[in-house]
């Protein structure tokens, strides 16, 4: 019985030496990485880089999932104007945890240093799903913003950073966004589309297509207000293209929402809601393009581009009566007078749908309807 006590405790002892080798290794391991990341903090703060940088990888030699370590050697890399190995540390960290906020600020900071600011954009949104109130992600889209000439844009990115920003930060942030507004800046998109508008509605037409041409030359998509301007102007074979490219890259839906403000030329007293406009604009490309056919003599097309308009937008009134005149024009009086009935049923406030109606009225010999029609007319012109 004596031997088997000795035995058991025999094992005990060598079970605890094991035990001990074992927790002495990993203390002797995390003290041996602990103390390389203490040395990489300490080299880096002393402006030593490649030093720090070589700490920083002893570390990772030794624990490759270890994600500070990585977000370290990738800010080093970044000093150093390597941002290719700086955006790499940052995908081994983002591998490990890919919702880590440090190494998505840092890759998006990088990425907006290198001028991808596409990417660097995305980057910065990520944060922002999971971190709606984060400074610096709204600090990082501002300076983008800035960078890319986006005046408007970059002052509200500047105001969510100051909205968000800590205490020590919140007058940096201020500082900055306040000398971005009061610098003398380049014209910018907005700019350019701004004075578009201005001489479009000044009727120098040939002036506003200066202006949306630069804007649609920085990627901004004005075809429409070209097409108008153009329209205008009596270039017709400019105007189709302009609307032609709206309705092709439209096909799929009527998502062409921006810049609506400058359509109300389509005729003298077109009826708009006070919800802004009820016609989508691609039925206002085909409107605009029908008109432009219907000049150069191409009914057919016309009418064809006249039907797509009110197929999108049924109280389109405009475009039932343009409808109506080249109906007129081809000798079909039907079509004609019940274009015109329809305008009329959509916007009773427009004379110049009675005139037209009249008229048709009068080659039909409805004598006492022709008669009502330009009274109606003449009573809203106030004659």
């Amino acid at each position: 019985m004596s031997n088997l006590r000795i035995g058991e405790n025999a094992k005990k002892g060598l079970l605890a030496v094991v035990l001990a080798a074992v927790v002495l290794g990993v203390y002797s391991h995390w003290f041996s990485v602990s103390a390389d990341f203490r040395e990489g903090n300490e080299l880096k703060s002393q402006g030593k880089i490649e030093q720090a940088i070589a700490a920083y990888s002893k570390v990772i030699e030794r624990d490759p999932k270890n994600v500070e370590a990585y977000i370290a050697r990738a800010d080093c890399n970044a000093k150093t104007s390597q941002p290719a190995a700086a955006i790499e540390d940052c995908k081994k960290a983002l591998e490990i945890n890919p919702d880590c906020v440090e190494a998505l600020l840092l890759r998006a900071d990088t990425y907006r240093t290198n001028k991808e600011y596409s990417s660097a954009l995305a980057d910065y949104r990520h944060v922002l799903a999971k971190h709606s109130k984060n400074a610096q992600a709204y600090l990082g889209i501002a300076r983008i913003y800035k960078a890319r000439q986006e005046y408007k844009s970059a002052l509200a990115a500047y105001d969510k950073a100051i909205n968000y920003a800590t205490v020590d930060d919140e007058g940096t942030y201020k500082r900055e966004r306040d000398e971005y507004a009061n610098s003398p800046r380049p014209a910018t998109v907005d700019d350019w589309i701004n004075s578009g508008d201005e001489c479009y509605n000044a009727n120098n037409y040939a002036e506003a297509v200066s202006y949306y041409t630069k804007a649609i030359n920085k990627g901004e998509d004005v075809y429409l207000k070209r097409g108008n301007a153009y329209r205008f102007m009596e270039e017709y074979t400019l105007a189709i293209a302009d609307y032609t490219k709206v309705i092709e890259d439209n096909k799929d839906d009527q998502k062409y929402s921006s810049h609506i403000n400058i359509l109300a030329k389509d005729t003298p007293s077109f009826n708009f809601s006070n919800n802004n406009y009820t016609n989508s604009e691609v039925a206002r490309a085909y409107f605009g393009r029908g008109y432009s056919y219907s000049e150069q003599g191409d009914l057919d097309k016309a009418i064809a581009d006249y039907t797509k308009a009110v197929e999108l937008s049924p109280q389109y009134a405009a475009a039932y009566n343009n409808r109506g005149v080249c109906y007129g024009k081809q000798g079909d009086t039907g079509q004609a007078l019940a274009n015109y009935t329809k305008a009329i049923e959509i916007n009773p406030k427009d004379a110049l749908y009675y005139k037209n109606r009249g008229k048709i009225y009068q080659k039909l010999g409805h004598a006492a309807e022709a008669e009502a029609d330009f009274a109606k007319a003449n009573e809203l012109e106030g004659k």
